[in-house]
Protein backbone atom coordinates (compact mmCIF):
# COMPACT_ATOMS: atom_id res chain seq x y z
CA UNK A 1 0.00 0.00 0.00
CA UNK A 2 2.73 2.24 0.73
CA UNK A 3 5.25 1.72 -2.14
CA UNK A 4 2.05 2.08 -4.82
CA UNK A 5 0.80 4.88 -2.60
CA UNK A 6 4.30 6.77 -3.35
CA UNK A 7 4.01 6.05 -6.94
CA UNK A 8 1.10 7.63 -7.19
CA UNK A 9 0.99 10.82 -5.07
CA UNK A 10 5.10 11.58 -5.39
CA UNK A 11 5.74 9.51 -8.60
CA UNK A 12 8.53 7.73 -7.04
CA UNK A 13 9.69 4.95 -4.59
CA UNK A 14 9.69 5.48 -1.12
CA UNK A 15 12.77 6.20 0.83
CA UNK A 16 13.50 4.12 3.76
CA UNK A 17 12.59 6.47 6.25
CA UNK A 18 9.31 7.72 4.26
CA UNK A 19 8.60 4.17 4.52
CA UNK A 20 8.58 3.26 7.46
CA UNK A 21 6.61 6.50 8.58
CA UNK A 22 3.70 5.65 6.37
CA UNK A 23 3.78 1.52 7.11
CA UNK A 24 3.39 2.86 11.36
CA UNK A 25 0.58 5.13 10.31
CA UNK A 26 -1.47 2.38 8.38
CA UNK A 27 -0.53 -0.44 11.71
CA UNK A 28 -2.26 2.52 13.75
CA UNK A 29 -5.16 2.24 11.13
CA UNK A 30 -4.38 5.32 8.81
CA UNK A 31 -6.15 4.33 5.69
CA UNK A 32 -5.03 4.84 2.31
CA UNK A 33 -7.00 7.87 1.59
CA UNK A 34 -5.42 9.24 5.22
CA UNK A 35 -2.02 8.40 3.79
CA UNK A 36 -2.46 9.67 0.47
CA UNK A 37 -4.11 13.54 1.84
CA UNK A 38 -0.90 13.48 3.73
CA UNK A 39 1.43 12.90 1.14
CA UNK A 40 -0.23 15.72 -1.00
CA UNK A 41 0.18 18.51 2.19
CA UNK A 42 4.05 17.52 1.58
CA UNK A 43 6.43 20.27 0.08
CA UNK A 44 7.71 17.36 -1.96
CA UNK A 45 4.04 17.34 -3.58
CA UNK A 46 3.47 21.03 -3.32
CA UNK A 47 6.76 21.85 -5.23
CA UNK A 48 5.88 18.76 -7.71
CA UNK A 49 2.53 20.98 -8.80
CA UNK A 50 3.83 24.23 -9.23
Amino acid sequence: MVKLTYQEVLDREPDPTGERFYLARAREGWTFEQIKNHMRQSDEYRSKRK
